[in-house]
C-alpha cells in the first residue's frame, strides 16, 4: 500500500479477508488493518468482504483448477463472486479508483503454464 500511494498515488484500498473462519474474523484483519494505515498511511480502506476457509478451495489448488468453474456452488466461490461484484460496483461508482492499475498489471503479466 505505501508503494502504490506513494508511487501511484492510489489512496484507496479494497481489502477482502481470506481464508476466514466467520465474519467478525474477517471484519476483525479489516479493523486491526485500518487501525495501522490510520496512524502511518495516507489512504483509504474500504471493506469488501471475506472469503471463508473452504475445503473445496483447498482441493481445487490441489487439483490446480479455478475454483470457482470446478466448484462454483462451494461458499468461498460463491464469496469470491458477491466480491467481484462489490468490486465492480465500487469501481463504477468511483470508490474504488484505483483499480485500473491493478488491471492493467495482471494483463501485463505473461501466462504461466500449467504442466
Amino acid at each position: 500500500m505505501k508503494v502504490m500511494r506513494n508511487e501511484r498515488g492510489v489512496r484507496r484500498f479494497e481489502i477482502l479477508a481470506n481464508q476466514i473462519d466467520n465474519t467478525a474474523q474477517g471484519r476483525r484483519v479489516y479493523d486491526r488493518l485500518t487501525t495501522v494505515t490510520d496512524k502511518y498511511l495516507d489512504v483509504e480502506l474500504g471493506y469488501l468482504g471475506g472469503i471463508p476457509s473452504d475445503a473445496y478451495l483447498r482441493r481445487a489448488v490441489q487439483e490446480r483448477v479455478a475454483l470457482v468453474s470446478a466448484y462454483p456452488r462451494s461458499p468461498a466461490a460463491v464469496a469470491i463472486r458477491d466480491a467481484g461484484r462489490r468490486l465492480t460496483r465500487n469501481v463504477h461508482d468511483g470508490t474504488a479508483p484505483g483499480m485500473g492499475f491493478f488491471v492493467e498489471q495482471l494483463l501485463r503479466q505473461p501466462s504461466v503454464s500449467q504442466h
